[in-house]
């Protein structure tokens, strides 16, 4: 994983929580979940407030800009609409 630490420690959260909420029985035999994933309220904020507090480096001496939506859900592991503030 590249990042920060902080931002590895999230991503390695969310994934535990996906393991720890996997149910077999309610998976189809492909072993695809057919379940929503629920995540705790602290995690959730967390994630929103690091995706507001990451930037990317501009190009060219530009100024930096904060990481996108989708870029900042893809590095988490987690979907796109979660991130919604």
């Amino acid at each position: 994983m590249a990042g920060s630490q902080y931002e590895n420690q999230l991503a390695l959260q969310f994934k535990a929580a996906r393991v720890m909420n996997y149910d077999p029985n309610e998976s189809d035999p492909k072993g695809i979940a057919l379940h929503r994933r629920s995540y705790s309220r602290e995690l959730k904020l967390s994630a929103i407030k690091w995706s507001l507090n990451t930037y990317i480096k501009g190009e060219d001496g530009d100024l930096d800009v904060l990481i996108s939506r989708y870029a900042a859900a893809q590095r988490l592991g987690i979907t796109g609409p979660m991130l919604k503030a």
